[in-house]
């Protein structure tokens, strides 16, 4: 079905990490996707050539290409990210931060809002036009028309890109992430189309460069906090690790601060490492994962209080939101209705940039809710028997797809689904999945295998959403958010029973609520795998291999099949298995 041409097309492009190109209608996000899953290279920085190839073929397809009307650019402050930015060997811009850390002068310009301003103007007036016309250029070279561009504050673009896909007229959206043109948050009371700014923090006060370090300190790389989350439920945060991060980087009770008293950026790698040593990883994982949910969460409570948000909602975005074990926590200390933008980290600003660009066209819009978000490209499903051919795969069209697959996974069969337009987002949520029965924790044991995946990190369940209430724990207010797999919650004694497989240390799920509306495909295989089984629960997770992007094509849906050696691979209405 072909969009209607609008006067309203706005392209979004992002260059920052996990760089993305989005494209909006009228206020409505019709396309997004990011170029690691092009490149194959997890989290890809830089101009996202190939992601915009493919948002160029979307345009074409739906006769929008000649009715975009502008084109709006995440963040003003640019610095070109390469993978390992923060690792053993810094560019000289960190080497200069390092140095200036040893004497505290990083305060006077990182830590201050007149700082940063200056910095921010100097910067903008030295290269943002000269970046604006080299973007043009590759825009143009892409077939895009030439259209006016703009570039758009870091942070705002997080928050419209919470703001303007969550649905609710009236709400409070905060941002909270390493940085991003100088701030690592950002506060916005949201209503009639408007965000009003209240309040931002300098970077340097940032509780997620914490994270990124405690991170690197424990051995892990650039973009792996999520495996620190997964590793704190195994320790105990009571040690000397907390002690020692709560001195460094602090929250200002009243006050809306953080404040860093340690060194800037990588330069506290070490120390962090002097700290811990002799420390368990499980234990420092613990610790840092507290830290952070003590110091956000009142952090969250005095923007509450200050600004009179008693009765508003939530609207989160930014990499600290990707921590799921947080947003249980928040939503369970600040009780209201929740929503975490799905791409709540640098990939979403493309879609931020694109929304915050329409809201200007058309001030009067109101936020429309994001119904799902398969809105990448899709597949070719007529290539399935030629492609399964050539590469000596068993092939075999369905008339019941859904029952085949619940068949499969009743068998304790691992099947890798691929359907449709790919997710937009770190989270497979269906379209992109490897399916499996959440009620044995040996097939999940040998899957970790398959995958070179680490084995204290838990998996993640779907749920059919009418039967989610005897599995898991939750309310109202973060149906949404689960239907994203943006937040844990408490599994039920029967979850821990009949689904161990989905249940984590700590006794907390990531599940995903599955409805007619959201992903009806998706919910016919849930329903015949209950029918089968008695139980609507499966395991989820994403369709790649450890440290590779979620797959995109049917190609490397094939090879990940093969290198990982499933049981089964199921595309549109194709069986494929091993000859």
């Amino acid at each position: 079905m072909h969009c209607v041409p609008s006067s309203s097309v706005i392209l979004g492009i992002s260059e920052e990490h996990d760089a993305g190109v989005s494209v909006v209608v009228d206020g409505v996000v019709v396309f997004a996707c990011n170029e690691e899953r092009f490149t194959r290279k997890k989290i890809q920085g830089g101009f996202p050539t190939l992601a915009l190839r493919e948002a160029v073929s979307f345009l074409r397809s739906r006769d929008l290409l000649s009715a975009v009307q502008y084109i709006a650019v995440a963040s003003t402050v640019h610095v070109p990210y390469t993978r390992g930015l923060w690792e053993r060997r810094p560019t000289f811009l960190q080497a200069c931060i390092a140095w200036l850390s040893f004497f505290g002068f990083q305060r006077l310009f990182l830590g201050t809002l007149a700082g940063i301003t200056a910095l921010r103007k100097v910067h903008e007036a030295c290269f943002l036009s000269w970046r604006l016309r080299r973007i043009k250029r590759e825009l143009i070279e892409a077939g895009i028309p030439d259209r006016p561009l703009i570039a758009l504050d870091h942070h705002s673009c997080h928050a419209s890109s919470a703001y303007r896909t969550s649905g609710l007229e009236r709400c409070m959206a905060i941002t909270l992430d390493a940085a991003g043109d100088g701030y690592c948050s950002r506060v916005f009371l949201c209503e009639n189309g408007v965000m009003k700014p209240l309040h931002e923090v300098p970077f340097l006060h940032s509780i997620a460069n914490y994270y990124l370090m405690t991170t690197l300190a424990l051995g892990f790389k650039d973009g792996q906090e999520g495996k620190v989350t997964g590793l704190a439920a195994h320790g105990d945060p009571r040690n000397r690790a907390l002690d020692f991060l709560r001195q460094r980087i602090a929250y200002l009770p009243g006050k809306l601060c953080f404040r860093n008293r340690g060194s800037s950026l990588f330069a506290e790698v070490p120390l962090l490492e002097k700290a811990f040593h002799g420390l368990s990883r499980e234990d420092v994982a613990a610790a840092m994962q507290m830290h952070l949910e003590e110091t956000v969460i009142a952090y969250i409570r005095d923007c509450v209080a200050t600004f009179g948000g008693h009765d508003l909602p939530l609207a989160l975005a930014g990499g600290v939101f990707a921590n799921v074990r947080l947003n249980q926590r928040i939503a369970e200390a600040i009780a209201r209705p929740l929503f975490v933008h799905p791409h709540m980290g640098d990939g979403g600003l493309a879609t931020g940039a694109a929304l915050l660009r329409s809201m200007h066209v058309d001030p009067v819009s109101k936020p429309s809710e994001l119904g799902d978000v398969f809105l990448g490209p899709s597949i070719d499903e007529d290539a399935v028997p030629i492609l399964a051919k050539k590469l000596g795969f068993r092939c075999e069209k369905s008339d019941a797809i859904a029952e085949d697959i619940a068949a499969l996974l009743g068998e304790g069969k691992i099947v890798a689904r691929v359907e449709g337009r790919m997710e937009y987002g770190p989270r497979a949520l269906g379209h992109r999945s490897i399916l499996c029965a959440a009620s044995d924790t040996a097939v999940c044991e040998r899957l970790n295998g398959k995958l070179r995946r680490s084995d204290f990190m838990p998996f993640a369940p779907a749920v059919l959403a009418d039967d989610a209430h005897h599995y898991f724990h939750f309310t109202d207010a973060v149906r949404v958010p689960m239907r994203f797999m943006t937040i844990t919650c408490d599994a039920t004694d029967r979850c821990k029973k009949e689904c161990p497989a989905i249940v984590h240390i700590d006794g907390t799920a990531r599940p995903q609520l599955v409805d007619t509306a959201s992903n009806p495909d998706f919910e016919e295989i849930l329903k015949a795998y209950n029918a089968r089984t008695g139980i609507p629960v499966l395991v989820n997770t994403s369709f790649n291999m450890h440290e590779e992007p979620i797959v995109a094509t049917i190609e490397e849906a094939f090879d990940v099949f093969a290198r990982a050696e499933l049981d089964a691979l199921a595309i549109g209405s194709y069986v494929i298995s091993s000859l």
